[in-house]
């Protein structure tokens, strides 16, 4: 089983790896990303180490049209591009996603699709959401 997780964002606030990971870092979350080169030309896994411990995520990256199934949410604010972070059935990894998108959302004015209400939210409610699904771990 898959689950899929949707920062939408413009393409232009994606920041570099090394922005993600300074981001990550200032917000102690124990994840360090691989160096990936370009992340908007990056498809597929996503190495990353969660308080030392190797782990990831599927990374597809690009507009709305192509890399989200369906009609996108309303309020996006002309955020036209989408991460889809993709896991399979670990808790490290769910948590390792979902921290990961939240920080990103945060530092590129990004907006989260909460899977249970359908609804978007901000990357610093998402992180405060993640941090509980890390208890699990």
């Amino acid at each position: 089983m898959s689950i899929d997780a949707f920062v939408f964002l413009r393409d232009e606030n994606l920041p570099t790896v090394q922005q993600w990971q300074a981001a990550l870092d200032q917000a102690d979350t124990g994840i360090t990303l691989d160096s990936i080169d370009d992340l908007s030309g990056h498809s597929g896994y996503f190495p990353v180490k969660h308080r030392s411990h190797d782990s990831g995520f599927e990374w597809y990256y690009g507009p709305l049209a192509e890399n989200f199934g369906g009609t996108p949410p309303e309020g996006l604010g002309g955020r036209g591009h989408v991460v889809n972070f993709v896991l399979h059935s670990d808790m490290r990894e769910l948590a390792c996603a979902m921290i990961s998108g939240a920080v990103l959302a945060d530092i590129a004015d990004g907006l989260v699709l909460d899977e249970e209400t359908g609804s978007l939210i901000g990357g610093l409610q998402a992180l405060t959401a993640a941090r509980l699904i890390e208890n699990d771990v």
